[in-house]
């Protein structure tokens, strides 16, 4: 066998080769001599691994109520004045097909719904809170019955409309302008008396009781059977066992004996007691303000609360200082008419939202908000008004109205 012999293009050749070799087995080809100017491919960087995101946990504290919440509370989705009260005619009580409440309800049995309507209340925004054990056992024990006999022991008051429609507050104290008139007339009613007018199907004429329950013995069991209505140490305490964790909740320090959920402390000293109110279906309340933080207890029947933020106030054409009814609108809302003549200007488009504020429900209303109230059916209600917003949230819209200081 004849044996080959190599010449130099033989072994340049070979020498090629075996680089050849050596350059694609290393990593560097393996993961693209040209990684450095280009990124990897897309395939490879999707599928790359990323660590996973710890859920969020909110800060623990001493008490549930103090709790952050997960969310923030919103202001209501507002819409303007005149197309909430085009949409539902005020001289027709019945809830209208698909009507949808615009505020949120919160369920007091529920300590994830307690921090939140908490969160609401210190945001000073409007809710609604229900399964509010307290007011549910009210309003089983305040029948007929039982209202004529505790109405044959307490002084109240009826009166009467005399447009036959609104109500309107009025101060006797103050100068009446030239051409007013008060806008209702008081009339003396036995408890029984008082009981068929309310349930009188002719509304030609419209009649409204109210009883105040302060510091008096003589209504001292509405302030027994409404205890979150009052300080804790002007009410009975609740024999109820398991019952009470609006009493315990942001009580505070500085008032220990007075302040809970309801009357926040600082604010117990500002207590006027509590006002209830017997009225009858498609009683109308004019719009106006109250200066104090409002709790409203829904005992029996349903309103309607139409409600405006502070800001609104510029707008609504109130009554001025010195007026009898002064911080109250100065013409009916409920007149087609009138809205009409402002269409497309400041009072339409005035922001707006309506709540039914149903039996049982407790209605949260901050200082300063406007609510114009019609009641959708005959109704018993009561409410307390105690201390101001924190912060003086909407005085300022207030004062711009030209009303004096906060009461």
């Amino acid at each position: 066998m004849q044996r080959r012999r190599w010449k130099v293009r033989d072994v340049v050749e070979l020498a090629l080769i075996l680089s050849g070799l050596i350059l694609i087995g290393s990593p560097f080809f393996l993961l693209g001599g040209h990684f450095a100017t280009h990124p990897p491919p897309q395939k490879q960087r999707a599928t790359t691994a990323r660590p996973a995101r710890k859920k969020y946990a909110p800060p623990k504290k001493q008490t549930l109520l103090r709790r952050e919440p997960s969310w923030t509370p919103r202001e209501p989705a507002y819409g303007t004045l005149c197309g909430v009260l085009d949409a539902w005619d005020p001289h027709a009580p019945d809830v209208p097909p698909g009507y949808v409440d615009a505020l949120p309800r919160f369920d007091a049995a529920r300590p994830e719904d307690q921090s939140a309507a908490a969160a609401y209340r210190d945001a000073e925004l409007p809710f609604i809170l229900y399964n509010v054990s307290a007011l549910r056992r009210a309003t089983a024990r305040w029948t007929r019955a039982y209202l004529r006999d505790r109405l044959a022991k307490t002084s109240y008051k009826v009166e009467e409309s005399v447009a036959g429609r609104s109500f309107v507050y009025y101060a006797k104290d103050e100068r009446a302008p030239a051409g007013w008139t008060a806008p209702q007339v008081a009339v003396a009613m036995t408890p029984r008396e008082l009981e068929e007018a309310l349930d009188a199907r002719n509304r030609s004429r419209l009649y409204y009781a109210t009883i105040s329950a302060s510091e008096g013995r003589r209504q001292a069991w509405i302030r027994d059977d409404l205890p979150f209505l009052a300080p804790l140490d002007k009410a009975r305490p609740d024999d109820v066992a398991g019952d009470d964790w609006w009493r315990d909740a942001e009580g505070g320090s500085d008032e220990p004996l007075s302040a809970h959920f309801f009357m926040r402390p600082g604010s117990t000293r500002r207590w006027k007691g509590i006002n209830c109110r017997l009225g009858m279906r498609g009683v109308q309340q004019t719009a106006h303000y109250d200066g104090k933080r409002n709790w409203i207890a829904m005992i029996a029947g349903a309103k309607r609360y139409v409600l405006q933020p502070p800001r609104a106030c510029a707008a609504l054409e109130l009554l001025g200082r010195g007026h009898p009814s002064e911080r109250h609108a100065s013409f009916d809302w409920a007149d087609p008419a009138e809205r009409r003549r402002r269409a497309g200007g400041p009072f339409c488009d005035a922001p707006a939202v309506e709540v039914l504020v149903r039996e049982s429900d407790l209605l949260y209303l901050p200082s300063y908000w406007f609510h114009y109230i019609v009641s959708a059916t005959r109704s018993v209600q009561c409410n307390a008004r105690t201390g101001l917003s924190r912060k003086r949230e909407g005085w300022t819209d207030i004062e711009r109205c030209g009303f004096g200081a906060p009461d």
